[in-house]
């Protein structure tokens, strides 16, 4: 979770975003600014904050040419780590959007405008970080299955402590496979 929220962070550094400030104006993300977050979220961190160490170093060079960048960037970025963890990562974020979303609502009385914006926002970007969930690939449709009961058997006769077929020969690793 806290690695989702320091990548948050360098999402928020890279884009120049003062979330405080949002905050208090009853705002929170665009939806160009989701699909940014949801792009990035499929990056390792460590190329983001080779990213945000690039976007400092470019301040003080001269300019570049549009295609340079783009290169650069490309490059800087890497491969994207799997879809599963790029979800974990939105999902914390999106939690933790909505936390303090809800926290800086609760300062407010019930008909304020600032609450009533801080409400829709949150409930904008709750919905446009969760279509763009990233699809695992690991789909259980029937649920998840254990082993078959005829192999289930066969491996706890063969574990247990005493069996001449336990591989492990180590009184310690006997009971303790055993107990697992």
């Amino acid at each position: 979770a806290l690695r989702a929220l320091l990548l948050f962070h360098l999402f928020l550094d890279l884009r120049s975003i003062d979330l405080e400030r949002r905050l208090d104006d009853g705002r929170l993300l665009s939806l160009a600014e989701v699909d940014d977050l949801a792009r990035l979220c499929r990056h390792p961190i460590e190329s983001l904050n080779q990213m945000l160490d690039e976007r400092t170093t470019q301040a003080q060079l001269p300019a570049v040419s549009l295609e340079k960048h783009r290169a650069r960037l490309g490059a800087a970025v890497g491969k994207d780590i799997v879809p599963a963890s790029a979800t974990t990562r939105l999902r914390y974020i999106r939690d933790y959007l909505v936390w303090l979303a809800n926290k800086r609502s609760s300062r407010n009385e019930a008909n304020s405008s600032l609450r009533l914006a801080l409400e829709s926002a949150r409930q904008l970007v709750v919905g446009s970080i969760n279509a763009r969930l990233p699809r695992s690939g690991r789909s259980f449709p029937k649920g998840r299955e254990g082993l078959d009961p005829k192999t289930d058997a066969r491996m706890l006769k063969v574990v247990d402590p005493h069996s001449p077929e336990n591989p492990w020969t180590e009184e310690h690793a006997r009971f303790r496979n055993a107990l697992i």
